[in-house]
């Protein structure tokens, strides 16, 4: 029985530790994607303002500013909400996993618990049919 015991700590532990692990992978992957996400958005927001400084003209400067600052404002928040978007999908899909490995390890130990259990009912049974 203290055998059985120990092989579902060490199950546990086990399963544990990866669920912690592909946790961590999931959150660094996540953090790395809204980073290359954001450094994308602020890059088409520098290109944008580039483009726009090179235009002439006080009034149609002016005019293309408040344009152009409208739609860098527009895209850059497409873009940022794009890759939250992947970012949350990606941070969904990585817990899925997690919680899918924490399930399993449910499942091994309940069946390790079952078999322990089947094994001392075995016991109990075999030294009552040697006790009569």
């Amino acid at each position: 029985m203290q055998q059985k015991k120990g092989e579902i700590s060490s199950v546990r532990t086990v399963k544990e530790r990866e669920a912690q692990k592909k946790q961590s992978e999931a959150e660094r992957e996540a953090t790395q994607a809204y980073s290359k996400a954001k450094k994308d958005a602020d890059w088409k927001h520098a290109e944008e303002k580039a483009k726009e400084e090179k235009k002439g003209g006080f009034l149609g400067w002016v005019k293309d500013k408040l344009e152009a600052v409208v739609e860098v404002v527009k895209k850059a928040a497409n873009f940022i909400f794009e890759g939250l978007g992947k970012a949350v999908k990606f941070i969904f899909e990585k817990a899925k996993q997690a919680v899918l490995g924490i399930i399993e390890l449910g499942h091994k130990l309940i069946t390790t618990l079952i078999k322990g259990l089947g094994t001392l009912l075995k016991r109990l049974v075999c030294q009552n049919m040697q006790q009569n």
